[in-house]
């Protein structure tokens, strides 16, 4: 657990904080469950087996001990945003 497995990156164009992009591991959906059907339940969705310790780097870590014999795929959805421009 803790353990760093990738790192996203992505930019914005606006600069300083309207440019910070905040990265967050999201539900990844109704396909994953298909295929762990069709694969004996050996695929998951990575949500809540993975996260993002510090939301502005993007570092994508291990959030619970992983077990191979049970599960040998995880499907992580991340979710990139950026604040909105705000023109005071």
């Amino acid at each position: 657990m803790g353990t760093s497995v990738f790192q996203a990156q992505a930019s914005d164009l606006d600069t300083g904080v309207n440019g910070m992009v905040e990265y967050s591991v999201v539900p990844s959906g109704a396909d994953v469950a298909t295929m762990a059907q069709e694969s004996s339940g050996r695929v998951a969705d990575g949500f809540g087996w993975f996260s993002v310790k510090l939301p502005h780097q993007g570092h994508i870590v291990v959030n619970r001990t992983l077990n191979y014999e049970r599960t040998t795929k995880y499907f992580v959805t991340l979710q990139a945003t950026v604040r909105p421009f705000f023109n005071s």
